[in-house]
């Protein structure tokens, strides 16, 4: 015999995962916009719009709430990147082109959310215990390489390449232009993979 769901109970929890959300967003944005020191229970409350209390019921300590946002701001990543993907093979980009489309996205629109990223891996290789999903793996990123035909080797090296330029063009004081970026992909990808395209 199936039970019966209380509609209050089902409407508490539905309400307790939507001001779950809504913190861990708010502090995504504090990290996004401050860095990690900026993040603290009365800053993320003052963020998101509700009361000190809320922010501690569901996240008692900092370190609970920063890999909440890490895992939060990593899933947002993933899903860029995959959208990024598909487009990229619809139009059967080069990868010339699709790393090039790539990095100014990252180093554009996206700056402050990658710096983000950074700053959270970086904590995660300091303190393991406090964040538990590594931002910098790669994960995605490699096996879109390998999909133009690099092999394992070649496509470590290149995501290594373009997330060491990234890092360095993302933390300097002006911009970096186009024109940088197509030098630096085309000075990185081998001749012989620079034509091909997405399966």
């Amino acid at each position: 015999m199936e039970q019966a769901v209380d509609p209050r109970t089902d409407g508490r929890r539905a309400r307790g995962a939507a001001s779950r959300q809504a913190i861990v967003e708010a502090a995504g944005r504090v990290v996004v916009a401050r860095g990690l020191a900026a993040v603290t229970h009365r800053a993320v409350a003052e963020e998101a719009g509700v009361p000190l209390a809320r922010t501690t019921y569901h996240f008692p300590t900092v370190d609970a709430l920063l890999r909440a946002v890490q895992r939060h701001l990593t899933e947002r990543s993933d899903a860029r990147l995959l959208a990024f993907l598909g487009a990229a093979k619809g139009r059967r980009a080069s990868i010339v082109d699709a790393c090039c489309d790539f990095l100014a996205e990252l180093l554009g629109a996206r700056r402050r959310e990658f710096l983000a990223g950074v700053e959270l891996g970086v904590a995660a290789a300091r303190r393991p215990e406090l964040l538990s999903v590594s931002s910098l793996s790669g994960a995605l990123v490699i096996p879109m390489i390998r999909a133009f035909g690099a092999d394992e080797d070649r496509a470590r090296a290149t995501f290594a390449a373009i997330y060491g330029f990234a890092v360095i063009a993302a933390t300097q004081p002006s911009p970096v232009s186009a024109a940088e970026i197509r030098r630096f992909v085309t000075a990185t990808i081998p001749s012989r993979l620079q034509r091909s395209a997405l399966p």
